[in-house]
């Protein structure tokens, strides 16, 4: 992002390769509300991948079940995603009930065993580590090593919210004691997630 550079409007942007050409980013990730909700993900994901030459594409859905599908997977592997990250709180029906949607905790296991993906994108799941989700990490780890994809943590932050106590009270080297555990699955090399911890 730049200073200069206005990339977010009221009203969603039809292009933004001369945000894209400027910048000339390493990584450009398609984040929400909910980027599966754009029917024109597609041109925008090309736009960066093969006009702007973007090394990395990726995106960050919330897999609502209507919008998280396989052909939608597919068209957005053609168009040059990377990588589709999809977001889990809870590797149960809890999931469902945070994100006040039903099923889909279920439809994410239908999906990553339909899905070929050695004909799309990688597929990896993000979780946000925060306290009264601690004893849920290791399910969703153990979760993810069923589909054999991958898992990638980041720290809670209060910006959003305000609660800063939600950091508190992790366990000393949690997270590194998981890693030792699904050195494959856990994708955050160790030193980050040290200072994950830490933050």
């Amino acid at each position: 992002k730049s200073n200069d550079t206005k990339v977010r409007t009221s009203h969603p942007q039809k292009s933004y390769l001369p945000q894209l050409l400027e910048l000339n980013p390493v990584v450009v990730g398609f984040v929400g509300g909910e980027p599966l909700l754009r029917k024109d993900l597609e041109g925008l994901v090309k736009e960066a991948k093969v006009d702007a030459k973007v090394p990395f594409v990726q995106i960050t859905t919330n897999g609502t079940p209507a919008l998280l599908t396989p052909e939608r997977y597919y068209s957005l592997s053609d168009a040059g995603l990377d990588r589709m990250n999809i977001s889990l709180d809870f590797a149960s029906e809890k999931h469902d009930e945070v994100r006040k949607l039903s099923g889909m905790y279920r439809h994410l296991g239908d999906f990553l065993g339909m899905v070929d993906r050695e004909k799309g994108a990688k597929i990896g799941i993000s979780t946000i580590v925060f306290p009264e989700q601690i004893e849920e990490i290791e399910k969703i780890l153990q979760f993810a090593q069923r589909y054999r994809v991958q898992v990638q943590v980041s720290p809670y932050n209060p910006v959003k919210t305000g609660d800063k106590t939600k950091g508190d009270n992790l366990p000393e080297s949690f997270l590194l004691r998981l890693k030792e555990k699904y050195p494959e699955t856990l994708v955050n090399p160790g030193f980050i997630l040290a200072r994950t911890e830490k933050f």
